[in-house]
């Protein structure tokens, strides 16, 4: 049940004996009908086959955890879209790169911003690769052949280049990206990293004269909290995972060949995905609301003071 209708809560059950009578009566009957509603798709999903355990539990608290994961999103991508604002005005960026399975729906809250506020009908490519330490660790030079090719055949096509990551806890990963990139030959990008657990920005010239600049939304990051809760949410509803051999692409998780879903299962990971995508969308312009409306209703105050 969406936690406005969550009488548990100590604070909500107080606000709720304050009401009228005829608002506590609507209040009830809302809440009725939304329980009507979950239970029915409760039972949707319930059938032979299905595995309640898991994904029921996630279409049961699905919306308010998707909310969730976008307000952590947002607080990280507004600071760098306030860096970043000039540059995205002026169409600077052509391409967008997910580094990993958890930056998807970072990555695409970006194009939304960089598609509605930069320049009329610019194209921005995106590449969702997988990028992460681990996969070097596990599969080794297969991989590392695999992901060098990949990028060598498609730089030249790039332009400038926003590599987005979801978390940097060390920084391995990042250092192996950049490494990969100087051996493929790729100087013209940036890096945005919405969390870090330690200070990230900062800019460094290429040989060649290209900047190569990195920025952050918040450093220090709590590990524990924002970590974890990034890794475990944007698993659930990005719907990909990392690869499970050499290939530098993230993969469906319902199309993985080490996981086995009810059809019923595929259909409920397909909804969640739709769902979170509607809400990446809403994310997007409730940041650009935020960046430059915010900016410009306080121009219009400063003038009429």
């Amino acid at each position: 049940m969406p936690e406005k209708f969550h009488f548990g809560f100590l604070e909500n059950q107080k606000r709720f004996d304050e009401l009228p009578t005829e608002e506590k009566e609507s209040l009830i009957n809302k809440a009725h009908e939304e329980a009507l509603l979950l239970n029915e798709k409760v039972d949707k999903y319930s059938d032979e086959g299905m595995s309640k355990s898991g994904f029921v539990e996630n279409l049961v608290n699905k919306e308010e955890n998707v909310d969730s994961l976008m307000s952590i999103y947002k607080h990280g991508i507004i600071p760098i879209v306030e860096k970043l604002k000039d540059d995205i005005e002026k169409g600077v960026f052509d391409t967008l790169i997910s580094d990993d399975a958890g930056a998807r729906l970072p990555t695409l809250i970006f194009k939304d911003i960089l598609k509605a506020k930069g320049p009329e009908a610019k194209e921005i490519k995106v590449h969702f690769l997988a990028l992460g330490q681990r996969l070097h660790e596990r599969f080794g030079s297969s991989y590392s052949s695999e992901l060098e090719e990949y990028v060598r055949n498609h730089k030249d096509e790039w332009g400038k280049v926003l590599l987005v990551t979801e978390y940097s806890g060390t920084g391995a990963t990042l250092r192996r990206i950049h490494t990969m990139f100087k051996n493929t030959g790729v100087t013209n990008y940036d890096v945005a990293a919405l969390y870090s657990n330690f200070e990230l920005e900062g800019q460094v010239t290429a040989p060649n004269g290209d900047i190569q600049r990195t920025f952050t939304g918040e450093v220090g990051s709590n590990e524990q909290i924002i970590g974890n809760t990034l890794s475990r949410r944007s698993r659930q509803f990005s719907g990909v995972k990392r690869p499970e051999s050499s290939s530098p692409f993230p993969i469906r998780r319902d199309k993985s060949p080490n996981e086995q879903y009810h059809e019923k299962e595929k259909l409920m990971m397909q909804e969640i995905m739709n769902m979170a995508r509607k809400y990446a969308q809403k994310a997007a312009q409730e940041i650009i609301d935020e960046v430059w409306n915010k900016k410009q209703v306080n121009q219009q105050n400063t003038q009429n003071s």
